[in-house]
C-alpha cells in the first residue's frame, strides 16, 4: 500500500503572503525600499529647495536689495542712489572723494534748466576711487540698464603714480569693491588679486557669482536680522570707519556731499603758508616722487571704451585746487606733466579734456583743504560744468 507523503506545513504567514497579489507585494517592497533610505529623499528635498532658491534670488529684483544690505563697503549703496531716479540719468558723475564733492548734480541740473536744456544728473564717486573702481562701477551700471547719455570723469592724479607705498592697483578696499561689483566673466582681470588680505580666494569668489544664497548671506542675515542687534545679529558688517560712513550719509539723493563748516580761511594765513605740509600731511604718500605709470591708465581706456560701445559720451575734467596743492609735489613742473599726459591720453582716445584745475574765481572759503571743494566751491565748480561741458557734450551727435 503506498502512502502518499503529507505536503510540508506553512506558516500563517507564509500562506498569507502567497495569498496576497503580485501588484500588492511590488508596492509595499517600494514602500520598504523608501523608508531604508530616508537620508537620500531628505536630501532631494533639500537639494531642490537650495536650487530653488538660488533661482528666486538671482532674480534682479530680489538681489539688488540684499547686495545693498550685505555690501559693507557701501558700492552698491551709492549704486543704488543713481538706480532710484525712476529712469536713467542724463548725466553721471565718476570719480574719487573730488567727483563726491564737487559734483552737485542738483545744480547741474539747475544750471541745465535755465539753459532750456533739462536734465537728471547723478554722482556716483567714491572715496578713494581708482579707475578700475569706476569701470567697474560704471559697468554695474550699464549691465542694470541705467545707460546714462554723458558720463563725466573727475581725474584723480594719485591714479598714476607708481610710487606710492600703496598703489592705485593694490588698494586693499578698492580691490575689494571690484571684486563685488564685478561678475564671473571678469575672472581673468581680478584673479591675480584673489586670496589677497581681505578679498575672496578663487572658490570663494566662484561660490559667490553662481550661488546668490551664498553671495548674499550677509544681506540674507542683516534682512532677518532687521533692527535686532542679538546674538549674530549684533555683528556689525560695516567696513568703512565712522567718518567715512558719515560722509556717504550726508550725502543728498543725487550722491553729493556737501562739506560746509571748515575751510582752508578757517586757517591763520601765516600757520597756512609755512606748516602746510604738516596741517595736510596725509596728502604727501600721494604726490611725492611722483612718476606715471602702473594700470590704472588702462582701466581709464576700458572705461571710456565701454562708454562709447554703448553710445555713452565721455569727458575728462581736473576739478578745481588750491593753488598750496601744487607745493605739494616734488618739482614745480609736476603738475603741468601731469596735465599734459592727460591732455595726451585725451587725445590719444578721442575724448575732450577739462582742465579746471586751476581756474580763476575761487577763494579759500572754497576749498576744504587744498584739493577738495566745500559746498560753495562745488556750486560753482558744477554750475561752470553744466555750461562748459554737459551743455555742449549733449548738443553734439553720438560717435
Amino acid at each position: 500500500m503506498l502512502i502518499q507523503q503529507a505536503p510540508p506545513r506553512r506558516d500563517g504567514a507564509a500562506a498569507r503572503d502567497e495569498r496576497r497579489p503580485v501588484a500588492s507585494r511590488a508596492s509595499s517592497e517600494r514602500v520598504a525600499s523608501a523608508a531604508a533610505h530616508p537620508l537620500l529623499a531628505s536630501a532631494a528635498v533639500t537639494l531642490a529647495l537650495l536650487v530653488a532658491l538660488n533661482l528666486l534670488l538671482a532674480l534682479p529684483a530680489l538681489r539688488r536689495p540684499l547686495d545693498v544690505r550685505g555690501d559693507g563697503l557701501l558700492a552698491y549703496g551709492r549704486l543704488q542712489t543713481c538706480e532710484s531716479l525712476g529712469r536713467a540719468p542724463d548725466v553721471l558723475f565718476l570719480g574719487s572723494s573730488r567727483a563726491l564733492y564737487a559734483a552737485d548734480a542738483h545744480q547741474v541740473d539747475n544750471t541745465m534748466r535755465s539753459l532750456g536744456r533739462p536734465t537728471l544728473s547723478c554722482n556716483l564717486g567714491r572715496m578713494g576711487a581708482s579707475f578700475a573702481n569706476d569701470y567697474y562701477t560704471f559697468k554695474r551700471l550699464v549691465e542694470d540698464g541705467y545707460t546714462p547719455q554723458l558720463l563725466v570723469e573727475n581725474l584723480w592724479e594719485n591714479n598714476l603714480n607708481v610710487n606710492m607705498r600703496t598703489t592705485a592697483d593694490n588698494q586693499g578696499t578698492n580691490l575689494a569693491q571690484e571684486v563685488r561689483l564685478a561678475d564671473l566673466g571678469d575672472l581673468p582681470d581680478l584673479r591675480a588679486h584673489l586670496g589677497m588680505e581681505g578679498l575672496p580666494a578663487l572658490p570663494e569668489f566662484i561660490a559667490d557669482k553662481t550661488l546668490p544664497l551664498y553671495g548674499e548671506r550677509i544681506g540674507l542675515l542683516r534682512t532677518l536680522c532687521g533692527a535686532s542687534t542679538f546674538g549674530p545679529c549684533g555683528v556689525n558688517t560695516v567696513e568703512w570707519d565712522r567718518n567715512t560712513q558719515q560722509v556717504y550719509r550726508r550725502a543728498d539723493d543725487r550722491g553729493w556731499t556737501a562739506m560746509s563748516g571748515y575751510s582752508l580761511a578757517n586757517i591763520p594765513t601765516q600757520a597756512l603758508a609755512t606748516q602746510y605740509r604738516t596741517l595736510y600731511a596725509n596728502i604727501l604718500p600721494g604726490t611725492r616722487h611722483f612718476q606715471i605709470g602702473g594700470q590704472q591708465p588702462d582701466y581709464l581706456a576700458r572705461l571710456v571704451a565701454l562708454a562709447r560701445a554703448h553710445g555713452v559720451r565721455v569727458a575728462l575734467v581736473v576739478s578745481p585746487v588750491a593753488p598750496l596743492y601744487l607745493k605739494f609735489f616734488d618739482h614745480a613742473s609736476d603738475w603741468s606733466r601731469i596735465m599734459a599726459y592727460w591732455q595726451a591720453f585725451a587725445t590719444a582716445h578721442g575724448v575732450p579734456f577739462f582742465d579746471d584745475s586751476l581756474a580763476h574765481g575761487y577763494v579759500l572759503a572754497d576749498f576744504q583743504d587744498p584739493h577738495h571743494l566745500t559746498a560753495s566751491g562745488a556750486i560753482k565748480f558744477s554750475a561752470w560744468m553744466a555750461r562748459a561741458i554737459v551743455a555742449p557734450a549733449l548738443a553734439a551727435p553720438t560717435r
